[in-house]
């Protein structure tokens, strides 16, 4: 068996071939006996231990198709392949519809609850995980925790469920890409696009932390965009929550190696913190359209520990403040107690650095808007504490620096003369006894 492929996706595209096949000879695409001729070609690459192409490519190929019957056919094979790939879920009130991602824990399909007449998420607990009670506890945990928050920056759980030997949850369908695909199409993203995402993400943190829930798990991947760019964190699948102890054992590494915290990392308790350290490699990589560490797992997670940040973020042909690339090291730092005690500081910082960078666009030279309309942002107070140049003695003009001078020299006459008299007096006072 050729070992770039599996005897699943062999199976696989045997099965698509012969749904093909079918379509292609009710629609009469191909002649009969052509289409037969082709099929025992494929069919012999798969006894030589080869996994055959697809039918539709391998008949364009042949110049047995025209484009626009191709066209059809690959809407046909993609229908095919997402009903196949649902067809093992059954769900009373629900119709699944297509596979949309899997993770961790579970398979996400997108589908639509009946009664309610939406779209919806459905996120499934994978077999291999099923029979297992710490996985499975964390599968409902995950869904018992986002089914009591409610955020505008939160995928929004609607339901939960068990059919059969199927544990589920239904959630809000987000029709829109994320922030990882919206860093692939453009190499990276502007900077108020980047501060702007961060911010939202941000209040969604904030939002937790009161419920004493740590992400832990936060990356682009994780953050949807709808139609009206509003962000949307979701996959709780590695939540902390201090409330469910049983599920968090020291020393358990969990997250994503590319955007994971120095504590998680070494296994150590986290809070906030953890989550703030993720969200600034997340900013780092929106804003450069690379990660700040790179290699194997395991050298990027030491690079976490104790790797320094890449002095200035690329630019990628764009304008990057320093003032921002600040605000980033400062949520990367390597000790949590060197990151933002509080929330709340960090996002007015997030707020006027955004602002500022608006005013600059908006406002900028050459700009035919009125430059009265652009009022310059002021500064958050832990912003313009760190900005504050040091203090400068006040100017001296030439005359009053003259007269300083002479003050001077008179004083220091009159000094050494004191002086004098007293050495004087002692003499004399020593010359009697």
């Amino acid at each position: 068996m050729n070992p770039e492929f599996t005897e699943e996706e062999l199976h696989e595209r045997v099965r698509l071939n012969q749904d093909i096949a079918r379509l292609i000879i009710t629609n009469r695409f191909v002649p009969l006996d052509e289409l037969n001729r082709c099929l025992k070609q494929l069919e012999k690459e798969r006894l030589n231990g080869q996994l055959p192409p697809s039918l539709i490519d391998f008949l364009l190929e042949k110049q047995l198709l025209a484009v626009e019957q191709k066209r059809a056919l690959d809407i046909a094979a993609d229908r095919f392949e997402r009903e196949r790939e649902t067809s093992q879920f059954k769900l009373r009130g629900y119709k699944l519809t297509r596979k949309i991602g899997s993770g961790g824990l579970g398979v996400v399909c997108q589908g639509w609850q009946i009664s309610m007449k939406r779209p919806v998420a459905i996120k499934i607990l994978h077999d291999k995980w099923a029979n297992d009670s710490e996985f499975r506890n964390r599968f409902i945990l995950e869904a018992r925790v986002m089914g009591r928050l409610s955020h505008q920056n939160l995928i929004q759980v609607y339901d939960v469920g068990r059919e059969g030997g199927i544990l589920y949850f239904s959630m809000e369908y987000i029709e829109g890409p994320t922030v990882e695909d919206l860093i692939r199409r453009g190499g990276g993203l502007d900077p108020v696009e980047a501060l702007d995402i961060s911010l939202q993400v941000l209040r969604a943190i904030h939002y937790i932390a009161g419920f004493d829930i740590v992400h832990r798990d936060i990356k682009p991947a994780n953050i949807l965009m709808n139609s009206n760019n509003i962000a949307k964190l979701g996959d709780f699948g590695f939540l902390f929550s201090k409330h469910e102890q049983q599920l968090a054992q020291d020393g358990y590494v969990i997250g994503t190696p590319d955007y994971i915290s120095p504590e998680q990392v070494s296994g150590k308790k986290v809070d906030f913190r953890s989550d703030v350290y993720s969200l600034g490699v997340c900013l780092y990589h929106m804003l450069s359209g690379d990660l700040p560490y790179h290699g194997s797992v395991s050298a990027v997670m030491r690079q976490h520990l104790s790797g320094d940040l890449p002095e200035r973020i690329p630019e990628k042909g764009r304008r990057i403040p320093a003032e921002i690339y600040n605000v980033v090291c400062k949520m990367m730092a390597k000790d949590p107690q060197d990151r933002y005690a509080e929330i709340k500081t960090l996002m007015d910082e997030l707020q006027y650095l955004k602002a500022n960078e608006i005013m600059k666009t908006k406002g900028g030279a050459g700009s035919s808007a009125d430059s009265s309309t652009f009022q310059p942002p002021v500064p958050p107070p832990s912003l313009a504490a760190a900005a504050a140049p040091d203090p400068v003695p006040p100017a001296v003009d030439e005359q009053q620096f003259i007269r300083l001078k002479d003050q001077n020299r008179m004083l220091f006459s009159m000094l050494v003369s004191a002086l004098g008299l007293c050495v004087l007096l002692g003499l004399l006072l020593l010359s009697r006894w």
